[in-house]
């Protein structure tokens, strides 16, 4: 029996540590591999629709028996993605958050 959870990716924008609002689209991708080479789903649209942030539920498989875990990793992505994410270190103004998974992904 597959169990089910929710892992929820929050996209915010900042410039110099001050988040501003905007109508950008931003795109993330779900990985089960830490090197970001297999994708688990499609590619997940963030639309800011005028915030300056937005907080994306997912429901993800978290194991088959009481004992196993699961570990994702988030990255942004552009929007028709291969497996490779658009940046793999942190860039100055912009922050990609994620919570609610086990291990972690590269920040961006």
């Amino acid at each position: 029996m597959r169990a089910e959870g929710t892992l929820t990716i929050t996209k915010k924008t900042e410039l110099d540590g001050v988040e501003y609002e905007t109508d950008d689209v931003f795109y993330a991708g779900l990985f089960t591999d830490k090197n970001l080479r297999t994708r688990y789903g499609d590619v997940i649209t963030l639309k800011m629709d005028g915030k300056s942030s937005v907080i994306i539920p997912l429901e993800v498989n978290i194991g088959t028996t009481e004992n196993e875990s699961v570990t994702y990793y988030v990255a942004e992505t552009e929007k028709e993605t291969t497996a490779t994410p658009t940046r793999r270190t942190p860039c100055t103004g912009e922050r990609f958050y994620h919570s609610g998974c086990i291990g972690r992904g590269f920040p961006v």
